[in-house]
């Protein structure tokens, strides 16, 4: 897989810090042993591990987002001090990411009003104008998946490639790059999906490297 991959790369090239981001179920009982197997391997390669379980929605991104995170330290230079980031203050709703304009078929028929259900919604299967986004999946393109839908005056539509992104700390601007160059909204939202939350990395990295 990816991980042993970028071990092998670690392995000859020795950098002083690394990061390692995965869904949260990877620090349950479940996958104790699978968690533990990386955690020794990268002992043996020489580093110093903490991991911790962090939410987007505690470092500035109105976005409910767990993922386990893997700060690992090259022993000759740990010190033994690192912490990860506290959380901070929410300041921001998922409507200050939203546009002002999304093309028509963005919006639903009415077919796919199912979608928006009061189980779905109590279930976190859905979120419908809500201050705080339920995690992005790389399936968010599919009605049936985990899907965050705006209410505004041309009906119920779901999420532009522009807030996607921007709810996970890019910039809007990179989705006009991407669809300029032929990259669809799908492939847009999966890659949206697989990333980090790039405010949560910022955190974490100021931790890591300021002294």
């Amino acid at each position: 897989g990816l991980f042993f991959e970028a071990m092998r790369i670690v392995k000859y090239k020795k950098p002083k810090y690394m990061l390692a981001e995965n869904v949260r179920m990877l620090a349950s009982k479940k996958f104790k042993n699978d968690l533990n197997a990386m955690l020794r391997l990268i002992d043996e390669l020489g580093y110093n591990s903490y991991w911790k379980v962090l939410n987007s929605k505690d470092y500035g991104i109105p976005h409910s987002r767990n993922r386990i995170y893997i700060a690992s330290i090259r022993k000759d230079i740990d010190d033994g001090k690192f912490k990860f980031p506290e959380p901070i203050e929410l300041h921001k709703k998922s409507s200050d990411y939203y546009d002002t304009y999304a093309s028509e078929d963005h919006y639903l028929r009415e077919s796919d009003m199912k979608y928006i259900s009061e189980f779905r919604l109590k279930k976190k299967y859905s979120s419908l104008n809500a201050d705080i986004i339920v995690c992005q999946t790389t399936k968010q393109g599919n009605l049936a998946n985990p899907q965050n839908f705006i209410k505004d005056e041309k009906g119920y539509r779901v999420m532009t490639s522009r807030e996607l992104l921007a709810l996970q700390g890019f910039k809007k601007e990179y989705a006009d790059k991407l669809l300029e160059n032929g990259i669809t909204k799908e492939q847009i939202g999966k890659l949206s999906g697989n990333s980090i939350t790039v405010d949560v990395l910022e955190y974490i990295f100021r931790s890591l490297l300021v002294k």
